[in-house]
């Protein structure tokens, strides 16, 4: 089951779909999968393009690309990662993290 989110009303769908996904990443770790998979619908859908849903779209991408990484699913990381600095190629926690994967030896990844 998934957790209880609660929220205003009038709280934007995308922005809920948001907050469980990361409160399933967060509070229910078997659920990662899901809440990971929820952020990458959302990146890859339409609203994604909307201009301010831009910057905090990317900060819930900064946590799915950790979590796949912490999770040794390093392919899903990368992919979310470039994905996420296509829609906010100047994301601070993204660039951070494109740092980091570049300089991670490719004899390293680990799926």
């Amino acid at each position: 089951t998934s957790p209880l989110v609660i929220s205003p009303p009038d709280t934007d769908p995308v922005q809920k779909q948001l907050w469980l996904a990361e409160t399933m990443i967060r509070m229910e770790p078997s659920q990662w999968p899901e809440g990971v998979g929820m952020i990458e619908q959302t990146l890859r859908g339409p609203a994604a393009s909307k201009p301010a849903a831009a910057g905090e779209l990317s900060d819930f991408v900064a946590l799915a690309v950790k979590t796949c990484y912490r999770q040794a699913d390093d392919r899903r990381a990368r992919e979310l990662l470039a994905l996420g600095i296509q829609r906010d190629p100047y994301h601070p926690e993204l660039l951070y993290l494109q740092r980091v994967f570049e300089r991670q030896p490719v004899a390293s990844v680990r799926k």
